[in-house]
């Protein structure tokens, strides 16, 4: 079933070698993005939480940008023929953090919103850093969970989004 599916922080659930297992088409059609598709930057070490995210993202309509490295990403911000209208990052990256990535990514690019993502308690997050407003989303996540919570940070204005 669909609802079993959860992403973690190192794995999807599903049959081992299907790397969509956690993203079937079904049920995707209420997040299906209509009219003009918004660009989420995708950043994660983790190898297969990079490409099971890519997938929801994309079979529900969004332009991904996947990296496992954040300078890479970090890089884009400056890139004036890429436009990024999403961040979703996972807090704890090699190298730039996602808190770091986030505040130096939006200094190019200040209208870009920023989910952070992480396997961690949020009260680590916060002994990090993380402001206590920002988007946080705890792994495991349902793949619908993750549709939503990227619905409702594209919504929200640039302004609560500082970090």
């Amino acid at each position: 079933m669909c609802q079993k599916n959860v992403i973690y922080g190192t794995r999807c659930t599903g049959t081992v070698g299907d790397r969509t297992s956690c993203c079937s088409q079904r049920n995707y059609n209420r997040y299906t993005v209509s009219q003009s598709p918004k660009t989420v930057l995708l950043v994660d070490d983790e190898p297969s939480v990079l490409t099971v995210v890519e997938t929801v993202l994309n079979r529900a309509g969004y332009r991904t940008i996947a990296t496992s490295d954040s300078r890479h990403a970090l890089s884009l911000s400056a890139d004036a023929d890429v436009r990024v209208d999403l961040l979703l990052t996972d807090l704890a990256m090699p190298d730039i953090d996602g808190i770091q990535l986030a505040q130096e990514f939006r200094l190019n690019s200040p209208g870009t919103k920023v989910l952070y993502m992480t396997g961690h308690p949020s009260r680590v997050a916060m002994e990090q850093g993380l402001p206590a407003f920002a988007d946080l989303m705890n792994k495991p996540f349902r793949p619908r969970d993750l549709l939503e919570r990227v619905e409702r940070a594209l919504a929200l204005r640039a302004t609560a989004t500082a970090f």
